[in-house]
């Protein structure tokens, strides 16, 4: 069982009414944001970006006594997680913590995307407000496969999705190829829908999450693993070209083509007369 000292504090009861006024006076958070799903990414929705939630919210928590903060904490020798803090004047507080799915050898604008989609879902998380379209009716009327509908075919978890991009990540740097590349062109062998062009983190596990069955979800994993760059076909041999015909040719003519053939050495007779 967890350990709940780790998420709030000893007691909650000054902080709990006072996020009961605040939530009260949310208002509609924006989706300025668009991502891609579908088969071939021809299907969009909108999310609220990190600036939309904060926008949305900073004002009516300030008013209630309420103060957010992130902060990145080691997890391990190898992961990195975010820590969300909601605080009151009284100093209670609560929060959760986010993994940080950034991959092996991120390069900054990696991380910091990565960084990105742990603050906006551990934020939309603590708060409990909806950041994104419910396009379940849409998706089920358009009759789209990338929704798996049988119970045990059913989709990922983000956390799933993250952890087969860092295997992805992990074996293209070994190549010398980026990780999105590799589950792209996996998802292209598997006949899944492949990403869309110039994914960022948060969408390249949506679009995981929404398309990889349950069911064969190990199995990708064991391929990105095993994954290597194909090699080029090598070019076939040139034929060797074939022997001369003797086809016309006169006996004493042949005598001259035959393998090996030596001439007879000159008798005195035969020297030539100079």
């Amino acid at each position: 069982m967890d350990d709940l000292s780790q998420y709030e504090s000893q007691s909650v009861t000054d902080l709990l009414p006072a996020l009961l006024k605040a939530r009260q006076s949310f208002p509609t958070v924006p989706r300025s944001g668009t991502g891609h799903a579908g088969r071939n990414g021809e299907r969009s929705y909108g999310y609220a970006t990190l600036t939309d939630i904060i926008s949305a919210v900073e004002a009516p928590l300030l008013e209630a006594g309420l103060l957010l903060s992130q902060t990145e904490r080691a997890a391990g020798t190898e992961t990195t997680v975010l820590e969300t803090r909601l605080r009151h004047t009284s100093g209670q507080w609560i929060s959760n913590r986010t993994p940080v799915m950034a991959g092996d050898s991120p390069t900054p604008q990696q991380y910091g995307s990565a960084l990105t989609y742990a603050r906006r879902y551990g934020l939309s998380a603590l708060l409990c407000i909806v950041t994104e379209d419910d396009d379940d009716g849409a998706s089920a009327s358009a009759g789209d496969r990338s929704r798996p509908s049988s119970s045990n075919a059913h989709a990922i978890t983000e956390n799933q999705a993250a952890r087969a991009i860092a295997i992805a990540r992990k074996r293209g740097n070994a190549f010398g190829r980026h990780g999105f590349a590799v589950i792209g062109s996996l998802l292209k062998q598997a006949g899944l829908a492949t990403p869309p062009d110039r994914a960022r983190m948060g969408d390249m596990v949506q679009h995981l999450a929404k398309t990889i069955p349950a069911d064969r979800y190990d199995g990708f994993c064991a391929a990105l693993e095993d994954w290597e760059p194909s090699k080029p076909k090598a070019e076939a041999a040139p034929e060797p070209a074939p022997p001369p015909s003797d086809e016309g040719a006169s006996e004493a003519d042949k005598q001259f083509t035959d393998t090996g053939y030596e001439p007879p050495p000159m008798g005195d007779d035969d020297a030539p007369p100079y």
